[in-house]
């Protein structure tokens, strides 16, 4: 039996019109993983549970949300070329109320991990052809638990965004709800051609954090990386590869607008051998700080670089966790 019982599913539109046409998608955006980037809030309630987070008042907020951020209320969709772009039809995002009898705030907290059934339960899925076009791009789930307790589940296509939007978005859209801000409190910016490939491609750097990787390792410093290394290779000659991705917003000259709205992260990597890492950690460090200083030429070189085509479809989720504040 589901622990989570759906009781509505809706669409939100935009509370006021908002413009139509395309909104054009740079390739930085084409290049990210096509799919939907799965993220859960949990929220307690500070007294009475009677009118916390009811539906009317979530949905409210969100069509309000949606009128600045109206492509999310749009549809992933193709030119005549058959390049993907945001059609801005201001259909909405679809919306689902949900309650649960069997969980409670604290226990779920304490427990989750996540996963394609906590998932499943709490953040809704996307009908087909999801995430190909024509599909949606933002989905929204609250569900009430047996405690009072709220989790808020989204599901926002990450060809649209990347995570700062997104959590432009979200915090846009809370504010709307406690009623301290009627807008964007900073306006999102649309404009992806500001991203835009040369009109003809040069290149100046060989990207090979967007080539088959030699080596399944993959951590999150040098150090740690270095041990990885140590216990699963023993060839001194293996290629191996560590990765960080880099925000360009404020590192292009001139920087992109702060609100800009989209996807402006690239990965970039370290290349060293095994023995090169062994004996000496440091050269990564090194290499990573070569990456950050030329970070404008890089993305530039990158988005001539990459194929403008579509994005990469993988099974791979990226999960996003809030939790509340502790009480006091």
């Amino acid at each position: 039996m589901a622990k989570v019982e759906v009781l509505a599913t809706e669409v939100v539109i935009p509370a006021e019109q908002t413009p139509a046409g395309a909104v054009w998608m740079s390739n930085l955006d084409l290049a990210a993983r096509r799919g939907y980037t799965p993220t859960v809030y949990f929220y307690r309630p500070n007294g009475d549970t009677a009118g916390f987070f009811t539906a009317d008042a979530v949905k409210a907020s969100l069509a309000k949300a949606l009128v600045p951020f109206y492509p999310l209320a749009g549809r992933l969709g193709l030119d005549d070329a058959g390049r993907v772009q945001i059609d801005c039809t201001g259909e909405g995002a679809v919306f689902v109320t949900a309650r649960s009898d069997h969980y409670v705030l604290d226990d779920l907290m304490n427990e989750f991990v996540p996963c394609g059934e906590m998932r499943d339960l709490f953040v809704p899925t996307a009908p087909a052809p999801a995430p190909n076009p024509p599909c949606v791009l933002l989905l929204a789930q609250v569900t009430h638990l047996r405690c009072g307790g709220v989790v808020l589940g989204l599901a926002l296509h990450h060809s649209v965004v990347d995570a700062r939007s997104a959590a432009h978005f979200v915090e846009t859209w809370a504010s709307i709800s406690r009623g301290t801000s009627g807008d964007a409190a900073m306006p999102p910016c649309f404009d992806h051609k500001l991203l835009g490939a040369r009109p003809t491609r040069t290149v100046l750097y060989d990207h090979l954090e967007y080539k088959p990787e030699p080596a399944p390792v993959q951590a999150a410093t040098a150090s740690m990386y270095a041990s990885a290394i140590i216990t699963v290779s023993k060839q001194q000659d293996a290629e191996t590869r560590l990765y960080s991705m880099i925000d360009m917003r404020a590192r292009l000259a001139p920087p992109l607008p702060q609100g800009y709205f989209g996807n402006a992260v690239i990965r970039t990597s370290t290349v060293a051998t095994v023995g090169e890492v062994v004996s000496n950690p440091g050269r990564l460090r090194s290499a990573a700080g070569t990456c950050r200083n030329e970070p404008g030429r890089r993305l530039r070189a990158l988005a001539g670089r990459l194929p403008g085509g579509g994005g990469r479809h993988e099974p791979a989720e990226e999960w996003h966790i809030s939790r509340p504040p502790p009480r006091h």
